[in-house]
């Protein structure tokens, strides 16, 4: 009776939180029982290594772990016996705080992941390696279209984040460095922007095959032959294509093909206009200057029906104006058309880039003779002089970056209306120099709106001139 009576006073302490359904802390297990006397106990557990026999709790690392605990009660020869099943609750690790950065390296060697706190940044990992490719950075994204930045200044990281590498064929480079190497011949006189003969297109460089295509074979063809046509002059794409191994790349080279002229040089009449005495013409000259300004009369023995008989009338006499070769510094602008005649007006060229504010116009009446020229030009011999060593913004990019640099403040450029040219007014008619003209809007460093085009000296990286005071008719 006195077992019975202490069987039933048995019970399990448990600590503040816990209960028989979610042990995390250990057990007291009573050994001591008064029934009308004191009644030892004791106690086994199926578990040990989780519920110890004196109530020392191990929670499991995985899995939750049901165990049976059972106390012995031993009154004379009568015993009794009483099962108690509690559950112990598996260790949980607290998730840090922050977030997590996985590298994944696309069949390169792994990357460890990275934990950094809310908002924080991560330093770039030792970089991961591939058999065949030259790491080439890591991603947000898998399709390559924003890289991470990694450091002080780097990315913030506000959510667990997947990084992506890419990886550049060595293939790839190797073909990608032999395009850098490509250097198109051209023949003395032409130029990227005037090609008037037959181009020579490398078909190795080192080891790399190179093979080209053309938008317009019936102009130039991939063998570098060129075929003028009449009328008009023909822009042309050459893409050059490197194969190593298996892999390729590929290159665009532009090409202006000038027309062909109907009139051969051989059958156009020189006119040594500068010492003939008598003649149906007057010449003006710039004051203090040998530079023939204007020309009124008939200035040519050519009948001048369209754009080309104008400059094979100029050149029946561009020694006198000072130009070694008209069809090359020479590019039809406007041309306008009346009952009365025509006029036509020629930006002046010199190697492919504009000189600005410089050219020639030359009209004709009704009957096609020559009527009247003005020659705003430099002479081809000061020209010459031009050095582009000099040039200290030798991209469009860089002269882009020299601008918002000036200004300060918040201002972006009009890539597409960044153009070189020559520069030769004012102060700089006898020294010409190379210049941008770039398009500016946005606020300047004090705060003032800006939209303005200016002109910025290549060699100095000073600002000549900015609208709304540029007018090349002011000259």
């Amino acid at each position: 009776l006195r077992a019975e009576i202490a069987i039933g006073k048995i019970s399990i302490g448990y600590q503040d939180g816990d209960n028989a359904n979610s042990v995390t802390k250990n057990l007291t297990l009573p050994t001591l029982v008064n029934a009308s006397g004191d009644v030892n106990v004791s106690w086994s557990s199926n578990a040990p290594s989780v519920i110890s026999n004196s109530g020392i709790v191990t929670r499991p690392s995985d899995n939750d772990v049901v165990v049976s605990l059972t106390a012995q009660i031993t009154v004379g020869s009568e015993a009794r016996n009483k099962t108690f099943t509690v559950t112990v609750l598996h260790e949980v690790t607290p998730a840090p705080s922050g977030y997590t950065v996985t590298f994944n390296s696309n069949g390169g060697s792994a990357v460890a992941s990275i934990h950094t706190s809310s908002g924080g940044t991560v330093i770039m990992p030792e970089n991961p390696v591939r058999k065949g490719y030259v790491f080439a950075g890591w991603y947000k994204d898998e399709a390559f279209t924003e890289i991470f930045t990694f450091g002080a200044d780097g990315d913030k990281i506000t959510k667990d984040t997947t990084l992506y590498a890419q990886w550049i064929n060595t293939d790839t480079l190797r073909a990608e460095h032999a395009l850098g190497e490509i250097v198109i011949g051209y023949a003395d006189g032409d130029n990227p922007k005037y090609v008037t003969s037959n181009l020579t297109l490398p078909t190795k460089i080192d080891d790399i095959n190179i093979s080209w295509s053309s938008s317009n074979a019936g102009v130039v063809s991939s063998n570098g032959k060129v075929t003028r046509t009449l009328g008009h002059d023909t822009d042309v794409t050459l893409t050059a294509t490197a194969l190593s191994g298996y892999q390729s790349a590929n290159k665009t080279f532009n090409v202006k093909v000038i027309r062909a002229r109907s009139r051969a040089s051989s059958d156009i009449p020189v006119v040594d206009i500068k010492n003939i005495v008598s003649g149906d013409f007057s010449i003006r000259y710039e004051t203090s200057s040998d530079q023939i300004a204007d020309i009124e009369g008939n200035y040519s023995r050519i009948i001048i029906q369209n754009a080309d008989d104008a400059l094979d009338a100029i050149q029946g006499i561009h020694m006198a104006l000072g130009i070694n070769n008209p069809y090359e510094e020479l590019q039809t602008s406007v041309v306008t058309s009346d009952s009365s005649g025509a006029e036509y007006q020629f930006q002046q060229v010199y190697n492919g880039v504009r000189v600005y504010g410089y050219g020639i116009m030359a009209s004709a009446n009704s009957e096609g003779k020559g009527d009247f020229l003005h020659a705003n030009i430099l002479s081809s011999d000061l020209l010459a002089k031009l050095e582009r060593s000099s040039m200290i913004l030798k991209t469009s990019s860089e002269a882009e970056h020299a601008v918002i640099n000036h200004y300060a403040g918040n201002v972006e450029t009009v890539s597409a209306d960044t153009e070189l040219i020559i520069f030769a007014l004012r102060e700089y008619e006898n020294n010409p120099v190379y210049a941008y003209i770039v398009s500016v809007s946005g606020t300047d460093g004090e705060g003032e709106d800006v939209d303005e085009t200016v002109i910025i000296n290549a060699a100095t990286d000073t600002i000549i001139w900015k609208s709304p005071n540029i007018n090349e008719a002011n000259h």
